[in-house]
């Protein structure tokens, strides 16, 4: 018998039903159950058991860095394994089929199908881009270009229209012109094309609805009626409980009596519009909130009815919360006829101008394809190519799926495809968590989830396994329950959490998710069951509340980032680490805040994976450097430059820099180099920033900008004048972020100057951009918000903000869509109301836009209580809680977080404790002492100290690793004063247009130029028509380990003979012209030169003869001396 893996041997009950082969399986697994070591060990025991080769297995997981995770560990798996199968086999002296199989799929691990959905469907598409109507080899979109392109779409539609062109486009666009702003349509239309696939048919739906508006009308009207009428039942049942018999008794005069009358006479008019509109008034405020009945009923006028009195006050209490959590929706939907009509022109126009959009961003992608169109196409190719579908079937004989609550329905749909032709039992795998569905925002569908309990039980019926015994490898063993073999798995046991949290988890998290009725969206509580061993602390659950209301009192409340920032002290004095703490927020709104209070505090906070990159200090640097290198006379860019750490002068410097009275005003970059000559404070900082300004200017236009980026920030001493204080770490890596950046975007521009005009307007309009990535291994707290902290776990989880409500800032003209499940459902859309009313002028929903935004917000809030799970479920050891509180807890929709844990405490608001829960410790507080700043004394001494011996000083909260010499002071360069970055620019674009219209046969004639950029033009034609003729190709581009370098022209002669001419603007004298070739240019060019021999190498050439000449285009240099040849080996 051969033993199972090591791996496998500590495997619970539930991990060992997951690994049954003999049917198909969906595996319910918790937080922390080990879910994906269970996939990868039976991705294993498919190839031990030669059921499937390496590239037969498709394992689909949802993020890049999850695959590359799982074919680590598949592989580390099946290393392990092929050495206990060696020394078994060396002992038995036999061989094992199961070691040659093993080794076989090591061999074959590269063809591994390890990947992500859409990694998937771009190979798909990739290899059958005939039957999929697409160009071979057609790139896959970025994120990032994708918001660029939809961008770009929009604008372009909506500037570029015009009457001449397309008549009904324009029309259109005036009209929604007329309700709405310019920014509201364009932000509508982006996010409407991330959905295109939806929004298109249901613009349909809507056309055709409204072809006849009167019979549409009338169905709204029947459709509301039906809705209100479902809406009122839960409070027609509660009110079906008051004590009628018993008013007999009680004064006719006492007002709760009378209440209770009407109500009764209501309810025997029946459900009828009259009604509902009376039970409305009665139990509801003008705001349709709940009215309070506690104060009517006189005690003395009920003493025959002493009972009846307290449940007539708590049945019209509880049907009045009822009325308004279940029908106060609808009761504020004014169904107005005009309104609607005008939501319904307002379509029309909108799906004249989406279609525009959507023909505009197909161009804008040029044949690249977006995430959508990955799935669409690839869905499309399966269901229409039948040959390809079951070769691919043939190809994919195992189906695993990871975090299966994360798909959305054309995934689904996809997977759905992949089994539909083929029918070998346990061919299909998908393992995850309805709780753990939180990514509904990117269009993950937690009924997807709910729903395959149902098909996977359906498909084990079809393939005759529901009776079968379980198939398990190695000889384990797991008890064949009903639901097993059905087909479902649940594994519950947690791995993460020590005992007493999870115990109190579940009393907090199960009344959270408890609901009398599921819906599709809604996750059921499932408890869990402790799989580590250690109890952990007697109160693991820390409940830190300040009153809402004393926030707006003159005393005011505790400042919850002082809080927060309190408890990490507090808790690093009881032995925790800094790196053991990670801070879990829903949104990234108070960050600010949280930072502010660590620096006060002296803390190391670290917001990882936050956006807002292009808003730090440290990216306005990085930007005004390399727009001083573009344009030197960009005086606003030099005196960001100047005040920044980077420049590193004192307020004094800065007013000396100031234009002298009487004096002709010159460029702050002249008025810096003239004060870096004087001697004087700060003379040696601005002599070295002039330097290497100067250096850099050198080589702009001829290096990279990421290059000339990362050598300004070496030079400038970026890692000194970063790293000193509370947060280097993160500064640090927005540094190196920002080169990321730019390194990311200069091919899309042909000039610095273009890249930061960019750079500038991205940080104008506050485009979004991750932050840098600190190192993992720093001394500091994690602050990251829940969706980022997803698959990660922490000793000590503090989790603040738990009293803030859910909320929603969507402005936009379609604010939400008909639910996925519902896609026979017309668009509505947000116009403004034009009533005589006080809503005069406020956007407000027709009836299916209203329809499709309550159905968002049910989704919504049945996310959100999910984001709290995940968030519980992410403390090992100890989970702290803070907000604030109102002094009267809320309920239904409207309770947040805090809310909910108090009424399971059974606390009533702020300062009522409720009832001891075993696990749980709950902390009014009141007042807290706000810590001073910190004291920048002993900073500055080390900065001092660091300037004198050239070596930073080590801080607690500094890494090793970030420390290093101070850069070497850079040589001055040669009094040579070139044209702008910018200037060279368009001299070097117009030559390169006219040089490939020559190579055409074609003459130009001189763009419409400034006369002196004109001249550098015709200067550099008339010295290229005194060499030898030749093949030219302007701005040749060729790599190297640092990135793509540009030679301006490149000519090849016969006989392998090459030229590399170097173009120069610099103004330089006839007798300095040579020494200041060899000087300045010499190097550049003979760096040409090694690049080009290298790239003729490798593909078998070789250059004959080489030659190196640098072209000047000034008007100082004679004609006949404009070309200077460079020796390439002096």
């Amino acid at each position: 018998m051969i033993p199972p893996p090591k791996s496998a041997t500590g495997l619970n009950e539930g991990q060992r039903a997951a690994l049954d082969l003999s049917r198909d399986l969906l595996v319910d697994a918790g937080a922390g159950a080990g879910k994906t070591q269970v996939l990868a060990l039976r991705m294993l025991a498919l190839l031990e058991l030669e059921l499937a080769a390496v590239n037969e297995i498709v394992a689909f997981t949802f993020t890049d860095k999850a695959a590359a995770e799982m074919r680590d560990r598949v592989q580390r798996l099946l290393l392990e394994r092929i050495a206990e199968l060696e020394l078994v086999q060396r002992q038995s002296r036999e061989p094992l089929p199961q070691l040659k199989a093993l080794a076989r799929a090591r061999a074959e691990f590269s063809l591994n199908r390890i990947t992500t959905v859409h990694g998937f469907c771009h190979r798909l598409l990739s290899d059958h881009a005939w039957e999929a109507g697409l160009e071979p080899g057609a790139p896959m979109l970025e994120e990032r270009a994708q918001r660029l392109a939809r961008r770009a779409a929009v604008q372009r539609v909506l500037t570029r229209t015009r009457v001449d062109d397309d008549a009904s486009g324009a029309a259109a666009l005036q009209r929604l012109g007329t309700v709405t702003r310019l920014y509201t349509l364009s932000r509508t239309l982006e996010t409407l094309l991330e959905r295109r696939h939806e929004v298109g048919p249901a613009l349909e739906l809507a056309q055709a609805a409204w072809q006849n508006p009167q019979p549409e009308l009338a169905r709204r009207r029947g459709e509301l009626g039906k809705l209100l009428a479902a809406a009122f039942q839960p409070a027609l049942k509660i009110l079906a409980k008051l004590p009628l018999a018993e008013l007999r008794v009680v004064s006719t005069d006492d007002k709760l009596r009378q209440k209770v009358s009407e109500v009764a006479r209501v309810l025997s008019l029946g459900e009828s519009g009259q009604a509902f509109e009376v039970l409305r008034h009665e139990l509801l405020r003008a705001d349709l909130g709940p009215r309070s009945f506690n104060a009517l009923g006189a005690a003395k006028k009920w003493t025959n009815a002493p009972g009846a009195l307290e449940a007539c006050r708590d049945i019209l209490t509880q049907a009045a919360g009822a009325l308004s959590e279940s029908a106060g929706g609808w009761l504020a939907l004014n169904l107005d006829p005009a309104h609607e009509l005008r939501t319904a022109a307002a379509l029309q126009d909108l799906k004249i101008v989406f279609e525009r959009v959507c023909a505009a961003y197909g161009e804008e992608c040029g044949g690249s394809l977006d995430f959508l169109d990955l799935e669409l196409r690839a869905l499309h190719l399966l269901q229409t190519q039948a040959e390809v579908a079951q070769r691919l079937c043939r190809r994919s004989r195992y189906l695993l799926i990871d975090e299966y609550q994360d798909t959305n329905p054309t995934q689904n749909l996809l997977f759905r495809e992949l089994l539909a032709r083929a029918h070998h039992p346990g061919r299909f795998f998908a393992v995850g968590d309805a709780k753990q569905s939180i990514y509904g925002f990117r269009g993950a569908d937690v009924g997807v989830f709910n729903e395959a309990r149902a098909a996977v039980e359906q498909r084990n019926t079809n393939l005759g396994v529901l009776h079968r015994p379980s198939l398990l490898p190695w000889g384990l063993e797991a008890p064949d329950a009903p639901e097993r073999q059905r087909g479902i798995v649940v594994m519950n046991a947690n791995y993460r959490t020590v005992k007493r949290l999870l115990e109190a988890g579940n009393e907090l998290l199960g009344s959270m998710l408890q609901r009398d009725d599921y819906r599709r969206f809604d996750a059921r509580p499932g408890p869990m069951t402790a799989g580590r061993p250690a109890e952990g602390d007697e109160l693991p659950v820390e409940l830190h509340f300040m009153s809402d209301s004393a926030r707006r009192t003159p005393e005011g409340a505790p400042d919850e980032s002082e809080l927060v920032a309190s408890l990490v002290k507090r808790a690093c004095a009881q032995g925790a680490k800094l790196s053991d703490i990670a801070l879990l927020v829903r949104t990234r709104s108070n960050n600010g805040a949280l930072l502010q209070a660590f620096a006060r505090h002296g803390i190391g906070l670290v917001a990882m994976g936050e956006g807002g990159l292009l808003a730090t200090r440290e990216a306005m640097d990085c930007v005004n450097l390399l727009r001083v290198l573009a344009n030197e006379n960009d005086d606003i860019a030099l005196i960001g430059l100047l005040r920044s750490p980077l420049g590193g002068l004192s307020d004094l410097c800065l007013t000396r820099l100031a234009p002298r009275p009487g004096e002709a005003v010159l460029p702050l970059i002249r008025r810096l180099e003239r004060l870096a000559a004087c001697d004087g404070q700060d003379a040696r900082a601005l002599r070295r920033l002039s330097d290497v300004l100067a250096s850099l200017r050198q080589e702009a236009g001829r290096q990279s900008p990421a290059r000339l980026l990362a050598r300004g920030l070496a030079g400038l001493g970026a890692g000194l004048a970063f790293s000193h204080g509370s947060g280097a770490e993160q500064r640090l890596a927005n540094l190196e972020r920002m080169q990321e950046v730019v390194r990311e975007t200069q091919g899309q521009f042909s000039s610095l100057a273009a890249l930061t005009r960019e750079l500038a307007r991205r940080i104008e309009e506050g485009d979004d951009e991750t932050q840098g990535q600190p190192q993992t291994q720093g001394e500091y707290v994690r602050l990251l918000t829940i969706h980022g902290s997803k698959g990660l776990e922490f000793p000590i989880v503090i989790l603040p903000d738990v009293g803030n409500q859910l909320s929603a800032n969507n402005t936009l003209l379609v604010r939400d869509l008909p639910p996925a499940e519902e896609a026979g459902r017309p668009m509505g859309l947000y116009l403004p109301w034009l009533g005589d009313d006080e809503a005069r002028g406020k956007p407000t929903p027709d009836f299916e836009a209203w329809r499709a935004t309550l159905d968002a917000k049910e989704r919504a809030r049945a996310e959100y209580l999910r984001l709290f799970y995940v968030a519980f479920t992410r403390a090992k050891d100890r989970l702290i809680l803070t907000g604030y509180v109102p002094d009267e807890i809320r309920t239904g929709s409207s309770a947040s977080w805090a809310d909910l844990l108090l009424a399971r405490l059974g606390s009533g608001g702020f300062g009522d404790s409720g009832q001891a829960l075993p696990g749980v410790h709950l902390t009014w507080h009141r007042k807290l002492s706000v810590t001073q700043p910190m004291s920048h004394g002993p900073m500055l001494a080390r900065l001092q100290q660091a300037g004198e011996s050239g070596m930073l000083p080590l801080s607690r909260e500094v890494d090793r690793s970030l420390v290093a010499p101070l850069a070497p002071r850079l040589p001055p360069p040669r009094p040579v004063e070139p044209e702008s970055v910018e200037f060279g620019t368009l001299v070097h674009s117009e030559l390169e247009r006219r040089i490939l219209a020559r190579a055409r046969g074609l003459h130009l004639e001189l763009g419409r130029l400034r006369p002196d950029i004109a001249g550098h033009v015709l200067r550099a034609e008339e010295a290229l028509a005194t060499l030898p003729r030749a093949r030219e190709f302007p701005e040749w581009r060729i790599f190297d380990s640092d990135g793509e370098r540009r030679l301006d022209l490149l000519r090849v002669r016969d006989g392998d003979e090459y030229d590399i001419v170097d173009f120069k603007t610099d103004r330089v004298s006839a007798d300095q012209m040579a020494e200041h070739a060899r000087a300045e240019h010499g190097g550049q060019l003979r760096s040409y030169a090694g690049l080009l021999r290298r790239f003729l190498a490798m593909r078998g050439r070789k250059a004959a003869k080489l030659r190196l000449l640098v072209c000047f285009t000034a008007p100082e240099v004679p004609a006949g001396q404009r070309l200077v040849e460079i020796e390439e080996n002096p």
